[in-house]
């Protein structure tokens, strides 16, 4: 991941993280963007966030709705790697993604980048895992309780169609969005290819380490062989 915002991030430009992300990947766009901001709902998190980057020049935590943030100008690149799931407070009268996904956009300057992750509801992951999905911070909502939301990378390009920005490219990650180890083009896991021995062991360490129902190997090669790694 890291790798494709290092090609994507203007040099000197102005970088907006919208949501939770890992303290060490905001230090490490913190140590290449020009200015950044964060934007977090959880009070905690912020605080936290703010010490850690006390005195950094153009360094900036926010805590709270993202449409009552201050008249900022717009950002060369807005990035939202933990998804839309976790960018309203709750306080905040119950956003479809749909309305989410304006919010972010309206923060995006002309010309500027949009980087967007998402889970996959039916991943690899969701298959192998007989544990019962953690309930954490993110999950206020059901998955799929949200009829805007897209549920493939084409609804998802059409949705940001409606918001003015038009798709440069789609990739599916694996394990998981949320910590990714590979990134492939969108295509390339729909096209029934056989992944690489070190890819299906990537994809399916994180079952090993739970209660897997079916050899997670086996089931990731599969899914690659049948076009579906990536729906």
């Amino acid at each position: 991941m890291r790798e494709l915002i290092r090609r994507l991030a203007p040099g000197d430009g102005s970088v907006l993280l919208i949501g939770p992300h890992p303290a060490d990947f905001v230090s490490w766009v913190a140590g290449r963007a020009g200015t950044v901001a964060v934007v977090l709902r959880s009070y905690p998190d912020a605080c936290r966030l703010g010490r850690a980057h006390a005195g950094r020049p153009g360094f900036t935590v926010y805590c709270g709705r993202l449409d009552k943030l201050p008249d900022l100008p717009p950002f060369d690149m807005v990035c939202a790697l933990d998804g839309l799931g976790r960018v309203h407070p709750a306080d905040v009268p119950v956003q479809t993604w749909r309305d989410t996904l304006a919010d972010v956009t309206r923060r995006v300057a002309p010309g500027g980048t949009l980087v967007l992750a998402d889970r996959n509801d039916l991943g690899i992951d969701a298959f192998v895992e007989a544990a019962p999905y953690a309930r954490g911070d993110g999950d206020w909502f059901p998955p799929g309780s949200d009829p805007t939301a897209p549920v493939s990378l084409a609804a998802t390009a059409d949705e940001l169609a409606a918001q003015g920005l038009a798709a440069g490219a789609g990739y599916a990650a694996f394990p998981t969005a949320a910590d990714p180890r590979v990134l492939l083009p969108a295509e390339l896991p729909a096209g029934g290819v056989a992944p690489p021995e070190a890819l299906i062991t990537a994809c399916a360490r994180p079952a090993r380490d739970g209660r897997p129902i079916a050899d997670p190997a086996r089931l990731v090669a599969k899914a690659f062989r049948h076009g579906l790694a990536a729906r």
